[in-house]
């Protein structure tokens, strides 16, 4: 397959296509560049681009990687360069080839590495590619090294088309457009996984419902690591009271569903509130209403500004999702009274950086006063308070619902003034306390399990 015909279906910019043609084609040595890095997530193409372009050269090859017998060391790729002849450097996943102290690559290989890209650059008969996964394993001495730098990026909904379309002569146009819709944050070695699950399950036949059963089972390689759920099964009806923060999520919906001319489109939302008052709810409701995956992620997952940059990334680039960052004061807020954090600092660098959002991108926030004025002023706030009586008693009442006659016996009136200041958390522990003691006793009493009224400070 010529080079064009792949580059037409690699995940890279138009300009960066441009310039891989130029630079392989032009003779003139003073005009090119020569030396090549491709990187982004594992499995969107850049080791089939690089192999391609190997395929397709005359020169002689040097390589240094995991995939084939090769060098073992940037040393010992030094000793095979030979002036006189024309040679291609291939460097796969080359932040694994670095031997690693605690501190970091150990100085050797740091420094036979910029040897060879000043090598590279010298030499108007050689040609250097690498690919890697995180562009900022490398340290800038390295990076001003290297001539030209491409990202690749997931694919988008049509380069999935056009690659199913080619790959799966057994699915329909249908089944295509819904996988190459629906699976957001598939890389290319996914979607042949998740089509193996849903003709498997399928019994050696491919439906649209197998292919639904599929993805919602299946876990793309992206989001290992974070809570990944293909479709909620909650929707606003299940939201109890929250008429308020409903209207407002009512109307976010209303315009991805329908964009209307004159009214932007809500992409960037704080919900607001103290633990356990709905708002991770409120989020499962907001993506079973719009069939969006939610890919839910803590502080835990997001301790470096490269994470946290990966992740605007994917919601810069995908519009059919919701992201969820929970507990976001704990890892971007201030504490009382302080300067700023670095980590704010970025998030913020990094959104004015964004070309725009098209993931739904919400931040779930127990303490807004932990951020400035000009975080907040980019983000649609929703406040959530603590549950009032009438929804503590909404609330009460769906539970006895589900609890048959131990249920009826509890005095729905009573709990619900009792449980003042009660989040909905403290309200399902209760209620659980109040079924033990309803079984374990002969005359249970709801004052026996029911504290005093909640003081509420502040």
């Amino acid at each position: 397959m010529q080079i064009k015909q792949i580059l037409k279906e690699t995940p890279i910019a138009d300009e960066d296509k441009h310039s891989v043609i130029f630079n392989l084609t032009n003779k003139n040595p003073d005009l090119v560049s020569r030396s090549f890095l491709f990187y982004g997530d594992p499995g969107v193409g850049k080791t089939y681009l690089a192999e391609n372009i190997i395929k397709q050269t005359k020169k002689e090859i040097i390589y240094m990687g995991c995939r084939k017998k090769g060098c073992d060391s940037f040393k010992e790729v030094l000793e095979e360069i030979d002036n006189e002849k024309e040679q291609l450097i291939y460097l796969d996943d080359v932040n694994y080839l670095f031997e690693k102290e605690l501190y970091g690559v150990i100085s050797e290989d740091r420094k036979d590495f910029l040897t060879l890209l000043e090598i590279i650059k010298d030499s108007h008969n050689k040609m250097l590619i690498l690919t890697l996964n995180d562009i900022y394993d490398l340290d800038e001495q390295m990076l001003d090294r290297i001539e030209i730098k491409i990202k690749f990026n997931l694919p988008d909904e049509k380069d999935k088309c056009s690659y199913l379309k080619k790959k799966y002569k057994i699915l329909s146009n249908s089944q295509v457009s819904h996988i190459a819709k629906n699976s957001v944050g598939y890389n290319y070695r996914d979607l042949p996984e998740m089509i193996k699950l849903a003709y498997r399950l399928g019994k050696a036949s491919m439906t649209i419902s197998n292919i639904k059963k599929a993805m919602r089972m299946f876990k793309p390689t992206k989001f290992y690591g974070f809570d990944y759920c293909h479709i909620s099964d909650i929707s606003l009806k299940d939201i109890i009271g929250k008429q308020r923060q409903k209207t407002i999520v009512e109307r976010a919906i209303s315009m991805h569903n329908k964009p209307s001319n004159g009214i932007k489109k809500t992409n960037l939302m704080i919900f607001s509130g103290p633990p356990g008052t709905g708002k991770t709810f409120m989020v499962n409701a907001m993506a079973g209403e719009l069939g969006f995956p939610l890919i839910s992620m803590g502080t835990n997952e997001l301790h470096s500004p490269g994470k946290i940059r990966s992740v605007i990334e994917f919601a810069e680039r995908y519009k059919n999702c919701i992201v969820f960052l929970d507990e976001a004061d704990k890892l971007l807020g201030n504490h009382r009274f302080e300067e700023d954090s670095f980590m704010i600092g970025e998030f913020q660098r990094l959104l004015e950086e964004a070309q725009g959002i098209e993931a739904l991108f919400i931040l779930g926030v127990n303490e807004l006063c932990r951020f400035g004025n000009s975080f907040i002023d980019r983000f649609q706030v929703v406040g959530f308070d603590l549950p009032t009586i009438d929804e503590r008693k909404e609330y009460i009442i769906s539970k006895a619902k589900d609890s048959d006659s131990l249920g009826k016996k509890v005095d729905i009136n009573l709990v619900a003034r009792k449980t003042e200041g009660m989040t909905y958390r403290d309200l399902e522990r209760t209620w659980n306390e109040l079924m033990f003691t309803f079984m374990e006793s002969d005359q249970p009493s709801v004052n026996q399990v029911l504290p005093k009224p909640y003081t509420i400070f502040g």
